[in-house]
Protein backbone atom coordinates (compact mmCIF):
# COMPACT_ATOMS: atom_id res chain seq x y z
CA UNK A 1 0.00 0.00 0.00
CA UNK A 2 1.21 3.51 -0.79
CA UNK A 3 -1.13 5.54 1.43
CA UNK A 4 -2.06 5.48 5.11
CA UNK A 5 -3.73 7.82 7.62
CA UNK A 6 -1.07 9.71 9.58
CA UNK A 7 -2.43 10.83 12.96
CA UNK A 8 -0.25 13.83 13.79
CA UNK A 9 -1.25 14.15 17.45
CA UNK A 10 -0.56 10.49 18.22
CA UNK A 11 2.72 10.57 16.34
CA UNK A 12 3.96 13.71 18.10
CA UNK A 13 3.05 12.27 21.49
CA UNK A 14 4.77 8.94 20.81
CA UNK A 15 7.95 10.49 19.37
CA UNK A 16 8.32 13.51 21.68
CA UNK A 17 11.45 12.05 23.29
CA UNK A 18 13.16 11.17 19.99
CA UNK A 19 15.80 13.19 18.20
CA UNK A 20 15.09 14.43 14.68
CA UNK A 21 17.28 11.66 13.26
CA UNK A 22 15.50 8.94 15.25
CA UNK A 23 12.11 10.38 14.34
CA UNK A 24 13.00 10.17 10.65
CA UNK A 25 14.31 6.61 11.14
CA UNK A 26 11.03 5.62 12.83
CA UNK A 27 9.04 7.13 9.97
CA UNK A 28 11.08 5.19 7.43
CA UNK A 29 10.52 1.94 9.35
CA UNK A 30 6.77 2.59 9.24
CA UNK A 31 6.92 3.40 5.53
CA UNK A 32 8.76 0.13 4.88
CA UNK A 33 6.09 -1.74 6.88
CA UNK A 34 3.28 -0.21 4.82
CA UNK A 35 5.08 -0.50 1.48
CA UNK A 36 5.74 -4.24 1.89
CA UNK A 37 2.53 -4.89 3.86
CA UNK A 38 4.56 -7.19 6.07
CA UNK A 39 6.16 -7.10 9.53
CA UNK A 40 9.79 -5.99 9.71
CA UNK A 41 12.52 -8.66 9.72
CA UNK A 42 14.48 -9.16 12.92
CA UNK A 43 17.68 -7.80 11.41
CA UNK A 44 18.61 -4.32 12.76
CA UNK A 45 21.75 -4.09 10.61
CA UNK A 46 19.86 -4.77 7.40
CA UNK A 47 17.06 -2.38 8.37
CA UNK A 48 19.57 0.32 9.33
CA UNK A 49 21.26 0.03 5.95
CA UNK A 50 17.94 0.28 4.10
CA UNK A 51 16.75 3.40 5.96
CA UNK A 52 20.13 5.11 6.37
CA UNK A 53 20.31 4.85 10.15
CA UNK A 54 22.40 3.25 12.90
CA UNK A 55 21.79 -0.40 13.96
CA UNK A 56 21.70 0.54 17.65
CA UNK A 57 19.15 3.27 16.98
CA UNK A 58 17.06 0.88 14.90
CA UNK A 59 17.15 -1.73 17.67
CA UNK A 60 15.99 0.89 20.15
CA UNK A 61 13.12 1.96 17.89
CA UNK A 62 12.04 -1.64 17.27
CA UNK A 63 11.91 -2.40 20.98
CA UNK A 64 10.06 0.86 21.72
CA UNK A 65 7.40 0.81 19.00
CA UNK A 66 7.12 -2.79 17.74
CA UNK A 67 6.51 -6.26 19.18
CA UNK A 68 8.74 -9.23 18.29
CA UNK A 69 6.63 -12.26 17.32
CA UNK A 70 7.88 -15.31 15.40
CA UNK A 71 11.17 -13.53 14.71
CA UNK A 72 9.54 -10.54 12.98
CA UNK A 73 8.63 -7.12 14.36
CA UNK A 74 4.88 -6.38 14.34
CA UNK A 75 2.94 -3.21 15.08
CA UNK A 76 -0.81 -3.30 15.76
CA UNK A 77 -1.43 0.16 14.25
CA UNK A 78 0.26 -0.78 10.98
CA UNK A 79 -1.53 -4.15 10.87
CA UNK A 80 -4.90 -2.44 11.40
CA UNK A 81 -4.26 0.10 8.61
CA UNK A 82 -3.14 -2.66 6.23
CA UNK A 83 -6.20 -4.80 7.02
CA UNK A 84 -8.49 -1.80 6.43
CA UNK A 85 -6.74 -1.01 3.14
CA UNK A 86 -7.11 -4.59 1.91
CA UNK A 87 -10.78 -4.70 2.87
CA UNK A 88 -11.47 -1.49 0.94
CA UNK A 89 -9.53 -2.79 -2.07
CA UNK A 90 -11.47 -6.05 -2.02
CA UNK A 91 -14.80 -4.21 -1.86
CA UNK A 92 -13.74 -1.97 -4.75
CA UNK A 93 -12.69 -4.99 -6.85
CA UNK A 94 -15.98 -6.74 -6.13
CA UNK A 95 -17.97 -3.61 -7.03
CA UNK A 96 -16.06 -3.22 -10.31
CA UNK A 97 -16.55 -6.88 -11.13
CA UNK A 98 -20.29 -6.61 -10.56
CA UNK A 99 -20.48 -3.50 -12.74
CA UNK A 100 -18.45 -4.99 -15.59
CA UNK A 101 -20.28 -8.32 -15.35
CA UNK A 102 -23.59 -6.49 -15.71
CA UNK A 103 -22.30 -4.78 -18.86
CA UNK A 104 -21.07 -8.11 -20.25
CA UNK A 105 -24.44 -9.73 -19.51
CA UNK A 106 -26.30 -6.96 -21.35
CA UNK A 107 -23.92 -7.19 -24.28
CA UNK A 108 -24.26 -10.96 -24.59
CA UNK A 109 -28.05 -10.95 -24.07
CA UNK A 110 -29.77 -7.95 -25.74
CA UNK A 111 -33.15 -9.24 -24.52
CA UNK A 112 -32.24 -7.93 -21.06
CA UNK A 113 -32.23 -4.32 -22.33
CA UNK A 114 -35.55 -2.65 -21.56
CA UNK A 115 -37.50 -0.50 -24.03
CA UNK A 116 -38.55 3.11 -23.31
CA UNK A 117 -41.66 1.95 -21.42
CA UNK A 118 -39.48 -0.31 -19.26
CA UNK A 119 -41.11 -3.45 -20.69
CA UNK A 120 -38.66 -6.17 -21.76
CA UNK A 121 -38.44 -7.07 -25.43
CA UNK A 122 -40.43 -10.27 -25.92
CA UNK A 123 -40.66 -10.65 -29.69
CA UNK A 124 -37.22 -12.17 -30.04
CA UNK A 125 -36.39 -15.83 -29.87
CA UNK A 126 -34.54 -16.84 -26.77
CA UNK A 127 -30.92 -17.64 -27.44
CA UNK A 128 -28.66 -19.79 -25.28
CA UNK A 129 -25.77 -17.88 -23.69
CA UNK A 130 -22.60 -17.92 -25.73
CA UNK A 131 -19.58 -19.00 -23.66
CA UNK A 132 -16.44 -16.88 -23.91
CA UNK A 133 -13.87 -17.76 -26.51
CA UNK A 134 -11.55 -20.53 -25.45
CA UNK A 135 -14.07 -23.21 -24.42
CA UNK A 136 -15.16 -23.26 -20.78
CA UNK A 137 -17.31 -20.37 -19.52
CA UNK A 138 -16.34 -18.37 -16.48
CA UNK A 139 -17.77 -19.68 -13.21
CA UNK A 140 -17.81 -18.61 -9.57
CA UNK A 141 -15.71 -20.56 -7.09
CA UNK A 142 -18.81 -21.66 -5.21
CA UNK A 143 -20.34 -23.07 -8.39
CA UNK A 144 -17.02 -24.68 -9.32
CA UNK A 145 -16.75 -26.42 -5.95
CA UNK A 146 -20.32 -27.68 -6.24
CA UNK A 147 -19.61 -28.93 -9.77
CA UNK A 148 -16.53 -30.81 -8.55
CA UNK A 149 -18.56 -32.32 -5.72
CA UNK A 150 -21.23 -33.56 -8.12
CA UNK A 151 -18.65 -34.99 -10.51
CA UNK A 152 -16.63 -36.57 -7.70
CA UNK A 153 -13.38 -34.80 -8.58
CA UNK A 154 -10.98 -32.66 -6.58
CA UNK A 155 -11.09 -28.85 -7.08
CA UNK A 156 -7.29 -28.82 -7.23
CA UNK A 157 -6.24 -31.99 -9.13
CA UNK A 158 -3.37 -34.04 -7.75
CA UNK A 159 -1.33 -33.29 -10.87
CA UNK A 160 -1.87 -29.54 -10.53
CA UNK A 161 1.23 -27.42 -11.05
CA UNK A 162 0.68 -25.78 -7.66
CA UNK A 163 2.00 -28.88 -5.86
CA UNK A 164 5.15 -28.95 -7.99
CA UNK A 165 5.66 -25.24 -7.35
CA UNK A 166 5.16 -25.60 -3.58
CA UNK A 167 7.66 -28.47 -3.52
CA UNK A 168 10.14 -26.49 -5.59
CA UNK A 169 10.16 -23.51 -3.22
CA UNK A 170 9.91 -25.64 -0.08
CA UNK A 171 6.52 -24.26 1.00
CA UNK A 172 5.19 -26.38 3.92
CA UNK A 173 2.05 -28.40 3.20
CA UNK A 174 0.16 -26.80 6.09
CA UNK A 175 0.91 -23.34 4.65
CA UNK A 176 -0.41 -24.47 1.24
CA UNK A 177 -3.54 -25.85 2.94
CA UNK A 178 -4.01 -22.56 4.82
CA UNK A 179 -3.71 -20.67 1.52
CA UNK A 180 -6.47 -22.85 0.03
CA UNK A 181 -8.76 -22.31 3.05
CA UNK A 182 -8.24 -18.54 2.87
CA UNK A 183 -8.65 -18.65 -0.92
CA UNK A 184 -12.04 -20.35 -0.57
CA UNK A 185 -13.14 -18.00 2.20
CA UNK A 186 -12.42 -14.91 0.11
CA UNK A 187 -13.60 -16.06 -3.31
CA UNK A 188 -16.79 -17.75 -2.13
CA UNK A 189 -18.16 -14.42 -0.94
CA UNK A 190 -21.22 -13.06 -2.79
CA UNK A 191 -20.41 -11.23 -6.04
CA UNK A 192 -16.81 -12.51 -6.04
CA UNK A 193 -14.87 -12.85 -9.28
CA UNK A 194 -15.47 -15.65 -11.78
CA UNK A 195 -12.82 -17.51 -13.76
CA UNK A 196 -12.50 -20.37 -16.22
CA UNK A 197 -9.68 -22.22 -14.45
CA UNK A 198 -9.78 -21.94 -10.67
CA UNK A 199 -6.83 -24.29 -10.24
CA UNK A 200 -4.71 -21.87 -12.28
CA UNK A 201 -5.93 -18.90 -10.24
CA UNK A 202 -5.01 -20.74 -7.04
CA UNK A 203 -1.53 -21.42 -8.40
CA UNK A 204 -1.07 -17.71 -9.12
CA UNK A 205 -2.24 -16.86 -5.60
CA UNK A 206 0.46 -19.11 -4.15
CA UNK A 207 3.15 -17.78 -6.49
CA UNK A 208 2.34 -14.19 -5.53
CA UNK A 209 1.55 -14.88 -1.85
CA UNK A 210 -1.58 -12.82 -2.52
CA UNK A 211 -2.88 -12.88 1.04
CA UNK A 212 0.55 -12.27 2.68
CA UNK A 213 0.13 -15.33 4.92
CA UNK A 214 3.82 -16.17 5.14
CA UNK A 215 7.31 -14.71 5.02
CA UNK A 216 10.72 -16.23 4.34
CA UNK A 217 13.64 -15.61 6.67
CA UNK A 218 17.01 -17.26 5.95
CA UNK A 219 15.27 -19.86 3.80
CA UNK A 220 12.72 -20.78 6.50
CA UNK A 221 8.99 -20.08 6.26
CA UNK A 222 6.95 -18.46 9.00
CA UNK A 223 3.42 -17.10 9.34
CA UNK A 224 2.87 -13.35 9.28
CA UNK A 225 0.35 -11.71 11.60
CA UNK A 226 -2.22 -12.05 8.81
CA UNK A 227 -1.31 -15.73 8.44
CA UNK A 228 -1.67 -16.36 12.17
CA UNK A 229 -5.08 -14.68 12.16
CA UNK A 230 -6.18 -16.76 9.18
CA UNK A 231 -4.97 -19.94 10.89
CA UNK A 232 -6.87 -19.10 14.06
CA UNK A 233 -10.02 -18.14 12.14
CA UNK A 234 -10.01 -21.37 10.12
CA UNK A 235 -9.31 -23.44 13.24
CA UNK A 236 -12.27 -21.91 15.05
CA UNK A 237 -14.51 -22.34 12.01
CA UNK A 238 -13.65 -26.04 11.69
Amino acid sequence: MHYYSHHIGDFQRDTASLSDADTLAYLRLIWMYYDTEQPLPNDPKKLAFRIGSDPDAVQMLLEAFFVLENNVWNQKRCDAEIASYRAKSERARNANEVRWQSKRDLKSDPDKIATNNQEPITNKKEKPPIPPKGGNPVISLSAYLEKCKQEGCKPIPEDSAVFDYAKKIGLPNDFLKLQWLEFKARYCLPNSKRYKRWDTVFLKSVQGNWFKLWYVENGDYGLTTVGQQAKKANREAA
